[in-house]
């Protein structure tokens, strides 16, 4: 059985995604984003949100390319400079 995104009412994802999409967010960093359940879900609400995702799983990246372009293997690789209004860090 794949992983996906825990959608129901009172789930740590449906309750995050909530905040991401009312909030005055613009960036995003998903942190550990798997196959993209989350980022994709968040990206459906907010499709102006600029998103940046890590995963250390390379088997997913091309996956969550068809999200962003932004995909790091580690936060190392993330631009220090780089501001996110949103980090997503959930299971």
């Amino acid at each position: 059985m794949g992983y996906g995104a825990k959608m129901f009412a009172g789930s740590a994802h449906a309750w995050c995604l909530a905040e991401a999409a009312g909030a005055a967010c613009q960036r995003v960093l998903d942190f550990g984003a798997g196959p993209g359940h989350v980022s994709r879900a968040l990206l459906a609400r907010r499709p102006d949100a600029q998103l940046t995702v890590i995963e250390q799983d390379l088997s997913q990246h091309e996956q969550l390319r068809t999200l962003t372009d932004q995909v790091h293997a580690a936060l190392e690789t993330v631009p220090l400079t780089q501001r996110n209004d949103v980090i997503l860090a959930l299971d």
